[in-house]
């Protein structure tokens, strides 16, 4: 068996998600959704042989793997040494029908020989009890079951069942058909139902991705990220997972192997609001509809982290079945960041709600009631602001007031007085913009020293010894750094200055804004003052790059004497 790889194609539908290797080995797929049982954990190395679902190409040479354009229909293409090939096409059920989206916990695998005669061998090997068990087996004429925890695994195949059942090798000499789902009969030939299912999904994904509102550039990445993103929410209750695996390792050989298969509000907000920017706005909606359902009733107080069925308590727990992604375990159940205390959750829910009230292109907007529903939470952040938690970073262990949580608190009060005011909600509005006015918790978060605004970055908490800390931590890039900004500089190459630096002036001994010493009548950037032999700059101008200020041709004036050599601009005084 091949070596674990995180080059993985992800398929899905809303319900489930399966994780499908370059050469066409179903590695990973929790059922009956993502936080079930693991039946194909090949992924994290169980000590049971099977967890996986391959089509194994006998004298093997190479692979191909890519997604039929703008949708979630992953194609495989095995070849041989000599001149085979076999097309695998994967892919989850997913279309309109009947006024609701048909989405089961479906699994299709369409196998088709393109060049020479492959001869194949199928192994379909799920397993129970996160890896410690094999299932039990039936067979009838066509079809394949498995008793698994919760559910009955039943794959239903054109293919002949004898050679399923025992793993036998065989020419593949005409195009093959296997639907792996819940015990149910298809009510029309495999053949049919699979052909008539792959077009209507892919009709589905690009019908999805037309309606989407993304720039020229990067189509690509971005188009597949997007529809990554969507399949990573789980749309019976409209909670997101952080991701579909649990235990895969932050860092070679630590410890540090979590289950990320719960649904972190923070991330979900992340989720949300880069749809909403694409004009994806129904998770928004499902994804609302999950935090109303988490906060109904008389418990408005959030948890970082859920259960996608509105599970509350996640009890973590190390499996003993599963050595881990390449040996490197533990591999574990459940997360222990349910006990913690992120006050953040609370702005990054009313940040990603906010939209439902001012986006006008809704099916169902917000409303006065659902305005109502989201003051709690406000009130929550208005109280927290100031208190010490986990902070964005998940500390186990030890709690601070972190900037970023203080400043999303202030984002929740802030948004709310919005969205009072487009009610016309005077008395609410009035209180919103009060529990914002001071910014009390902004205010906290620029006390020492926890806000540099001149230089374009936050320390990550703030009281006392945090500078010590925070500069033992990756320093944050200022913004005249980073390639974006230069980026942008170099855009202004058209811009031909002339800016001389006299050597060995002594800096002005007042404190002031930065200077750039220039001789009279040298060509001169739009956006500053000329005050003599000093030019002084307005406010943004300091961050521009030093290269920005190359010598170069003067247009406006001829025989403008050469720059000394040096970076064009001074230090700020000191």
């Amino acid at each position: 068996m091949p070596e674990s790889s995180l080059d993985l194609g992800l398929i899905g539908n809303g319900s489930f998600g399966a994780l499908v290797d370059k050469e066409g080995r179903v590695v990973w797929c929790c059922l009956p959704a993502f936080d079930g049982d693991p039946a194909f954990c090949a992924l994290l190395q169980p000590k049971l042989e099977g967890g996986d679902w391959t089509v194994e190409l006998q004298d093997f040479d190479r692979s191909e793997q890519h997604y039929v354009d703008n949708t979630a229909v992953l194609r495989t293409v095995l070849h041989d040494r000599h001149g085979g090939a076999v097309e695998i096409t994967d892919f989850a059920p997913r279309w309109r029908q009947h006024g609701r989206f048909y989405r089961p916990v479906m699994l299709v695998r369409r196998l088709r020989p393109l060049a020479g005669n492959p001869r194949i061998r199928i192994h379909l090997r799920p397993l129970a009890d996160w890896g410690a068990a094999l299932p039990e087996r039936t067979w009838g004429s066509n079809h394949l079951r498995f008793l698994l925890p919760g559910m009955t695994l039943r794959l239903t195949t054109d293919a002949p069942l004898r050679l399923l059942r025992e793993a036998l090798p065989f020419v593949l000499e005409r195009e093959l058909h296997c639907v792996l789902g819940p015990d149910e009969t298809l009510t029309q030939p495999i053949d049919t139902f699979a052909r008539n299912a792959e077009q209507q999904t892919i009709d589905y994904w690009r019908e999805w991705v037309r309606y989407l509102s993304i720039p020229l550039e990067w189509q690509d990445a971005v188009i597949r990220s997007a529809i990554t993103l969507k399949l990573c929410q789980y749309e019976d209750t409209g909670g997101i997972v952080a991701a579909v695996t649990t235990s895969i390792p932050e860092a070679p050989h630590t410890p540090r192997n979590w289950d990320y298969r719960y649904c972190w509000l923070r991330d979900s907000a992340f989720v949300v609001r880069a749809l909403n920017r694409l004009g994806a706005t129904r998770s928004m909606e499902e994804y609302i509809g999950y935090i109303f359902n988490l906060v109904s009733g008389d418990e408005s107080a959030l948890q970082p982290v859920y259960g996608i069925g509105f599970e509350r308590t996640l009890a973590e727990d190390e499996v003993d079945s599963l050595a881990g992604y390449r040996g490197m375990g533990p591999v574990r159940r459940g997360n222990l960041a349910w006990l913690q205390q992120q006050h953040d959750v609370y702005g990054a829910v009313v940040l990603s709600s906010a939209q439902l009230f001012f986006d006008q292109r809704l099916d169902h907007p917000g409303d006065i009631s659902m305005f109502h529903r989201l003051e709690p939470l406000g009130e929550h952040a208005f109280g927290l602001h100031d208190q010490p938690d986990a902070g964005l970073w998940e500390f186990r262990g030890r709690a601070h007031v972190h900037t970023y949580s203080s400043v999303m608190c202030w984002a929740a009060c802030d948004r709310l007085a919005k969205i009072a005011a487009r009610f016309g909600l005077a008395d609410r509005d009035a209180h919103w913009r009060e529990r914002r006015r001071p910014p009390r918790c902004v205010a906290a978060a620029a006390g020492r020293p926890g806000l540099r605004p001149r230089r374009r970055f936050a320390l990550h908490r703030h009281g006392r010894g945090d500078r010590a800390r925070a500069q033992a931590r990756p320093r944050p890039v200022p913004l005249h750094r980073t390639r974006r900004f230069r980026r942008a500089g170099n855009q202004l190459h058209h811009l031909h200055v002339l800016v001389h630096r006299r050597a060995g002036v002594d800096r002005p001994p007042r404190r002031g804004p930065r200077t750039v010493r220039t001789r009279a009548g040298a060509a001169q950037p739009p956006g500053i003052a000329v005050r003599g032999p000093r030019v002084r700059q307005r406010r943004g101008m300091g961050q521009l790059p030093a290269d920005l200020f190359a010598r170069g041709p003067d247009h406006r004036r001829d025989g403008a004497e050469p720059a000394v050599a040096g970076r064009g601009m001074t230090q700020r005084s000191r």
